[in-house]
């Protein structure tokens, strides 16, 4: 048997929020929900009325649940449906996405693990 493990397939750890709980950004007037987030990027959901572009530059400020706000800036990524993926350049700090997640895991023990099981 070997004790080598799987290549990790992304530079950031991902932390995804359960839906009650998504911090919010607010950028040009508009307001998204976070689904998830990582030092290099953040997926938020896109308002229908919203039109986002690959490429086009992102900027907000994210609220998290103790009322601290981060701001962000980047561009969109991807686009999937109801949802954007922005690679950030401006991001978060590692130390917030530890809090989050301690958060996350302090609340909801369960969620975190059940969460990363159903990542392919």
């Amino acid at each position: 048997m070997s004790d080598r493990r799987p290549e990790q397939r992304r530079a950031h750890f991902r932390l995804l929020y359960p839906e009650h709980e998504r911090p919010k950004i607010e950028t040009s007037g508009h307001q998204h929900e976070v689904i998830e987030i990582a030092e290099g990027g953040i997926r938020i959901v896109v308002n229908r009325s919203d039109t986002m572009q690959l490429g086009e530059p992102f900027d907000g400020d994210i609220c998290f649940h103790d009322a601290r706000t981060e701001s962000v800036a980047g561009e969109v990524l991807r686009l999937e449906g109801s949802l954007a993926v922005i690679k950030l350049t401006t991001g978060l700090s590692l130390h917030r996405v530890m809090v989050e997640q301690s958060y996350i895991q302090k609340k909801y023990p369960m969620f975190i693990a059940n969460s990363q099981k159903k990542r392919p």
